[in-house]
């Protein structure tokens, strides 16, 4: 301070006002308090200024100013004492009034401050700050309905405030009435446009709620404003994860990663969304890289571990699931995940230990209990597995999964098969058509010898799931009803979905028995054809005319009905080309678009497409048994079918044009020819088709189809 300064300034003050002394050393002293006050210096302040109240013992104005300025630096009691000797002269004085509240409020005697506030209010009932910090003491005391009140007749006055439209949206919220917490709360949006600090809380409030749809749009909205803090974009991607917006998502992680190399949680989400795309190759590199930023990252390992075992690498998940255990944490997924594996890998001992650790951290969790009860019946502990499945129903009884294994295990056993069949029932009424539980139910049947009821259950799951074992079930059902044909043909279903050397026998033990009528060969045989819809896949072309022949490879689609789409595929984009069949009109798309009929050329292709389709077959007569096939005269055509494995042989169209199918293969459930040949019956044109990888039955647009310049129908 310079004093030669102050003391000039000062003289100047006393010479032109002529004061007497006493009132001089007050101002004196007043003024070196504001000097003081100004600098940031409150304590020497508050020095002069009650020098200054010594000569002047009666200044209201200097009291206050003491007040406030104690009130600041948390000295309460002298804060109180000058404002108590306000209110004996003037005991209405509004700021003083307010002054003391605030004291009240600062030492949490909020009944005593809400009194002074409602004193003012009495006699100003517009006074803003007061209506507003009443509203606020009131919640702070938990009386929301007072709190509720006092904040509306705030935003009569005031109704741009985002900040208590907000907190009237938390106080509905705690009262109960959901329709005027979301009224206030979108109000307190559309009113903090401008205010970026309101959103924020909006957002961090919606947040705690897991309302993440609306926190994760003010999110976007404060980082369109703000592209430089970290932290808000990490809370923004995390936000946007739980919502499952995982493009979004990965963008703001990419942002925080652009900002802040060193940080090991973004590439640990990354990994997280990664797994959640599929792409796990990624999530594993992910997940190495935060890793390499903290070797103590457990959770980072967990989640490798968790992608090892859903992708079967069961070894390197053990690993994983170990070395995050290893960081110091009690995972007890760690513990759940190292079980599955080990359960896996046929170490059942180990996979109890683990388990019965998992257990130790989380008694109640159904999804350890189910795991544990796999294994105590694997380990053949059947008391114990039954107690765990159990436990899982006492804690939930809508748990389907746990009544379908404990009635299944129970019928496998050949136990307590009246109680399985409740617990079964039990789990359908939960879930009625899953195909599992209803294949469980036939299973109970058809070891109670209820052989009927077995096939009619097993049935409909075939219809539902196409799982190995539900058609080796249905195979032994028909075979227990006397039905050997059609439990042939589930037997044959079931190995075409999963090799099997014990069903593989059952066929072989008796397909020598089966009497088979001349309906039924047709009937397997047209299995191949009837009931597709769609096929995609790989092709092979290779097309003779005379001497000259052509090869052509690329993707293919057929669509019921008549539609075919061929790609090729060259070195260079101008040798790229589509082959459309569309409505008997079959067109070669080039490159650039153009599109050229090729005319009767290629008429072969509508007859094929018409037999994949499963069209033209019905309705036929046998015409004859000749060798190894059956002949059958249709309307278009003529087909064989082979008498050994019952598959249609060769079509023989009356325009001339013949089919042959020399090799079939099991695509999923179907199985369906993998060659065909065509040919005319001059032998001159022949052409033959490789199928490869084909997957049948998928959702393809027709719009796929659609031939350039012909609008579609």
């Amino acid at each position: 301070m310079n004093k030669i300064f102050l003391t000039t300034i000062l003289t100047l003050f006393i010479m032109r006002f002529n004061l007497p002394a006493a009132q001089t050393d007050a101002y004196y002293h007043y003024i070196r308090g504001n000097v003081y006050e100004a600098a940031g210096d409150p304590y020497t302040a508050l020095k002069e200024y009650e020098k200054s109240l010594s000569y002047d013992t009666d200044s209201v104005y200097l009291k206050k100013r003491l007040a406030d300025l104690y009130l600041m630096t948390g000295d309460m009691e002298s804060a109180k004492k000058h404002i108590e000797e306000i209110l004996i002269v003037k005991p209405e004085d509004t700021p003083a009034l307010d002054i003391l509240a605030s004291i009240y409020a600062f030492t949490k005697n909020y009944k005593d401050a809400i009194t002074i506030y409602e004193k003012i209010l009495a006699k100003e009932p517009q006074n803003k700050k007061a209506l507003h910090n009443t509203a606020f003491l009131y919640t702070k005391l938990g009386i929301y309905d007072n709190a509720a009140i006092f904040y509306e007749k705030f935003l009569e006055l005031e109704p741009s405030s985002p900040e208590v439209y907000s907190a009237l949206g938390l106080i509905y919220l705690k009262i109960g009435n959901k329709e005027k917490s979301d009224f206030y709360l979108e109000k307190a949006q559309e009113k903090a446009t401008n205010s970026i600090s309101s959103l924020l809380s909006l957002a961090e409030f919606y947040a705690g709620q897991n309302e993440n749809e609306k926190a994760a749009r003010l999110y976007d909205t404060v980082l369109e404003e703000i592209n430089d803090e970290p932290e808000l974009f990490l809370k923004a991607a995390i936000i946007n994860l739980k919502q499952k917006n995982y493009d979004k998502s990965r963008t703001y992680f990419n942002r925080v990663k652009a900002i802040d190399k060193n940080n090991q949680f973004v590439p640990y989400y990354l990994g997280v969304i990664s797994m959640e795309d599929n792409n796990y190759d990624d999530a594993i590199s992910y997940f190495d890289e935060a890793i390499a930023l903290d070797d103590k990252f457990g959770e980072a390992y967990l989640h490798k571990g968790i992608l090892l075992t859903v992708i079967g690498k069961s070894k390197e998940a053990v690993k994983e699931l170990k070395k995050s255990l290893e960081t110091g944490a009690n995972y007890s997924d760690a513990h759940f995940f190292l079980s599955i594996n080990y359960e896996t890998m046929k170490k059942l001992p180990a996979a109890e230990k683990e388990i019965n650790a998992a257990l130790k951290s989380e008694p109640e969790n159904t999804k350890y209990l189910f795991q544990a009860g796999v294994v105590f019946d694997k380990r053949k502990k059947l008391a114990e597995s039954e107690k765990a499945f159990q436990e899982i129903i006492r804690l939930d009884p809508s748990n389907a999964l746990a009544y379908n294994y404990l009635g299944y295990s129970w019928a496998e056993k050949n136990l307590k098969l009246e109680e399985a069949e409740e617990m079964i029932k039990k789990a359908i009424e939960i879930d009625p058509k899953n195909g599992a539980y209803l294949d469980s139910l036939g299973w109970v049947y058809f070891k109670q010898k209820k052989f009927k009821e077995s096939v009619k259950f097993i049935l409909e799951a075939s219809e539902i799931l196409y799982d190995p074992v539900i058609f080796d079930h249905l195979g032994d059902a028909y075979f227990s009803v006397g039905d050997l044909p059609n439990a042939i043909t589930a037997w044959e279903t079931s190995i075409s979905l999963e090799k099997n050397k014990k069903i593989s026998k059952k066929i072989k033990k008796h397909i020598s028995k089966v009497q088979w009528s001349k309906e039924a060969v047709k009937a397997r045989a047209l299995k191949s054809f009837t009931g597709i819809k769609t096929i995609s896949g790989f092709s092979e072309i290779t097309s003779f005319s005379g001497k000259t022949s052509f090869f052509v490879s690329g993707s293919f689609l057929l669509k019921n009905p008549g539609m075919a789409r061929f790609e090729t595929h060259g070195l260079l984009p101008s040798m790229n080309s589509v082959i459309i069949s569309k409505e008997g009109r079959v067109v070669f798309v080039k490159s650039s678009g153009e599109a050229n009929d090729l005319g009767n050329s290629f008429s072969w292709l509508n007859e094929m497409l018409r037999i994949l389709d499963g069209q033209g077959f019905e309705p036929a007569e046998l015409k004859e048994s000749a060798g190894a096939v059956y002949i059958y005269n249709g309307k278009e055509f003529d087909f064989e079918i082979n008498k050994k494995n019952h598959t249609v042989k060769r079509v023989i169209f009356h325009n001339g044009i013949i089919l042959e199918f020399p090799q079939y293969a099991y695509f999923g459930k179907y199985l369906f020819p993998k060659e065909v040949r065509v040919s005319d019956n001059t032998g001159e044109q022949k052409t033959i088709m490789l199928l490869k990888n084909a997957v049948i039955n998928v959702e393809i647009k027709d719009s796929l189809f659609d031939i350039p310049g012909q609008k579609g129908k």
